[in-house]
């Protein structure tokens, strides 16, 4: 399983940006979802970060949600 995961440079209607993640093998693709996350030019570190060998997305949204996506089951669970 790979994961492909980026961000779109135009804007959306939270004010954030969107960010694709990519899920897939060598036969098909299996997942994809699209997150809206707040942008944080000075800290881009701040948007996501990876958890648990990949497995997991931390994912920071403009609303002020914090979002956890499990690219093996596909499911997202709020944080905050």
């Amino acid at each position: 399983m790979w994961i492909a995961a980026g961000t779109d440079p135009v804007g959306n209607y939270f004010g954030g940006h969107d960010f694709h993640v990519i899920v897939f093998d060598e036969k098909q693709l299996l997942n994809h979802r699209t997150f809206s996350i707040k942008t944080d030019y000075e800290h881009p570190e701040n948007e996501f970060e990876f958890d648990k060998g990949n497995q997991t997305i931390i994912i920071r949204t403009p609303l002020g949600l914090v979002q956890k996506y499990d690219v093996t089951t596909d499911q997202v669970t709020d944080l905050r």
